[in-house]
């Protein structure tokens, strides 16, 4: 589960995906008015982002909701996004 957390952080944010889909995905997201600043935000920084790659893992492989977990994977998420990018040398 801590792979996938990384890989879907490192998709996200870095990898522009087959025929440039998640390129243009960020690009869209990016130029809303409204939600653009968030979205510049929380893929700049690797513990927001790792938060919440690290809570769509657990809400993909739970079987019962428990807020307990929920909050455990989003910070779990954020730690190994953030050391990931520190060791990939990829941190600001």
């Amino acid at each position: 589960m801590l792979l996938a957390i990384f890989a879907l952080g490192i998709v996200v944010r870095n990898i522009d995906g087959p025929f440039n889909l998640f390129q243009k995905a960020r690009i869209k997201l990016l130029q809303n008015k409204y939600v653009g600043p968030f979205f510049y935000k929380l893929l700049e920084c690797s513990i927001c982002s790792g938060f919440w790659c690290g809570i769509s893992i657990y809400m993909l492989m739970a079987l019962q909701f428990s807020i307990r977990e929920f909050a455990l994977w989003g910070l779990v998420g954020s730690a190994v996004l953030f050391i990931g990018d520190h060791f990939l040398g990829a941190e600001e």
